[in-house]
């Protein structure tokens, strides 16, 4: 008799699939469809608010398991005195956490952390509500912050640290790999999970978290310095523990990978590029009118990170130019607070005739096809593009297509690269001090990008005449990365 054992993987998300729209979800689908020899658990990150399933599951998917982030009710009033061995332990315990945070102990922050672990889930209790807990916080307040108000410093610590607390006290189902799609909240429980059951962690970041949360605490205007600046630390700490203790990351450019390498030292053996494909089956040109379209249009979620409102500032903008113009959003509502200050940054500004929130569509497709402009306003999210070679590449186009994270080239294309020229007088440019200084430095730019970017070692030489090369050439030296049949 053979008995097959299927695997199973548990799935964590964070604001996605499959209760919200949007690229990751979309991603995760894909994924979950085309393995069906494989089981999969979702445990789903959301907020504390009710939702409801966006996708019809495959049938490989045995179960979700939403988790609310920041749900503070899970935590048990137990009796308020210094005898409970369970706040002493815990009081103990965060106080070690918070050290290794501090020192930047990454494994000191894993061992207490799964400590915390089974604790928080067998008896979940608020300790901040405790006389054990005060004492502590107080502790940690004279040396922080003892010129504001303790009961202010109560409530920032709070709001930075619950959301960690309350995520730790959650069960993670057991499976034989855990795939975490941030290394954030995400990445935290998958961590623990893995840890836990002593299975592999894979991490994929489709944008990186680490980086993203930065952006999203220093426009946090609203909450005060301190507040800011502990839970900017509790991140950098949180996520660079995900990291490193993750058995595989995939990322999906190179840019991604060089950032993780360059400022978070990860070795590059541990970090595998995926590049996100493109179904070309799918996406392509389809018969609508052929009178050009007046309508601007991005196809996202709303919610800070894709900053609608720098989208609705510059419909301001160009409206004095061209009020023909309409301003569109495609995609569905997941920050009902930043929905709302959009609305009112319309209102203020007078745009109710050309900006519009159409809200989530079923067929992307005829909207790419209808909109006159596709923009990307994300913080993040403007990931290096592949460039392509099509035909005559010189001069500054040769450097535009070195910008490119994947470069590619037609069999007929031609690429030339030089020194930087100036037109005019050149005598006159060269009695202009600032003119020629400013050449100069931008002449070391250029070669510094040559240099990182291709396998030509000397480009001060190389750039001394004009250099003509096939696509084959220019292969051999690194200019580009794939000659396209």
């Amino acid at each position: 008799m053979v008995i097959i054992v299927t695997q199973r993987i548990i799935l964590i998300n964070e604001g996605t699939y499959p209760h919200f729209g949007g690229g990751v979800s979309r991603w995760c689908h894909v994924l979950l469809t085309r393995l069906p020899q494989y089981e999969f658990q979702i445990v789903a990150i959301v907020p504390p608010t009710d939702v409801t399933e966006k996708f019809v599951l495959p049938p490989n998917v045995v179960g979700v398991e939403t988790v609310r982030i920041g749900d503070l009710d899970i935590y048990q009033d137990t009796q308020n005195n210094d005898k409970n061995n369970d706040i002493e332990r815990l009081v103990q315990q965060n106080r070690e956490l918070h050290e290794s945070y501090f020192n930047a102990d990454t494994m000191a922050a894993l061992m207490v952390s799964k400590d915390l672990f089974p604790q928080l889930q067998d008896n979940p209790v608020a300790f901040w509500r405790h006389r054990t807990g005060l004492k502590y916080l107080e502790e940690r307040y004279k040396e922080i912050d003892p010129d504001l108000p303790f009961y202010k410093w109560l409530v920032y610590w709070k709001n930075t640290h619950a959301l960690h607390l309350s995520l730790l006290a959650k069960k993670i189902p057991k499976g034989d790999l855990y795939h975490a799609t941030n290394s954030g909240w995400a990445g935290l429980l998958g961590l623990m999970g893995a840890q836990r059951n002593n299975k592999p962690l894979l991490l994929t970041e489709h944008g990186l978290a680490l980086r993203e949360r930065g952006i999203a605490i220093e426009q946090w205007d609203e909450a005060p310095t301190h507040e800011r600046l502990s839970l900017a630390r509790i991140s950098m700490r949180l996520n660079q523990m995900v990291y490193e203790l993750s058995t595989k990351i995939t990322v999906v450019c190179k840019a991604n990978r060089n950032w993780l390498v360059q400022n978070l030292g990860l070795p590059d053996s541990k970090i595998v590029i995926t590049y996100n494909g493109v179904d070309i089956n799918t996406f392509k040109p389809i018969k609508l009118p052929k009178e050009p379209s007046n309508i601007i249009a991005t196809i996202a979620r709303v919610f800070p990170l894709k900053d609608i409102k720098n989208m609705i500032k510059a419909a301001n903008i160009v409206k004095h130019k061209r009020p023909d113009l309409k301003f569109v959003v495609v995609g569905d509502v997941a920050d009902r607070p930043y929905y709302k200050e959009c609305l009112d940054l319309i209102a203020d500004l007078n745009l109710h005739d050309i900006f519009e929130f159409v809200g989530g569509s079923s067929s992307v497709i005829a909207w790419y096809n209808r909109m006159g402009l596709f923009i990307l306003p994300s913080i993040s999210e403007g990931f290096p593009l592949t460039t392509i070679a099509l035909g005559k590449c010189m001069s500054a186009g040769a450097y535009l297509l070195l910008m490119g994270d994947k470069r590619l080239a037609y069999p007929e294309a031609r690429i030339m690269l030089h020194e930087l020229a100036w037109w005019g007088n050149y005598k006159k440019l060269h009695d202009k001090e600032s003119e020629f200084k400013e050449s100069r430095d931008l002449q070391k730019i250029l070669t510094k990008l040559i240099r990182e970017t291709t396998k030509i070692k000397d480009p001060e030489k190389f750039l001394k005449d004009d250099s003509f090369m096939s696509p084959e050439e220019s292969l051999k030296l690194g200019i580009i990365d794939r000659i396209i049949k």
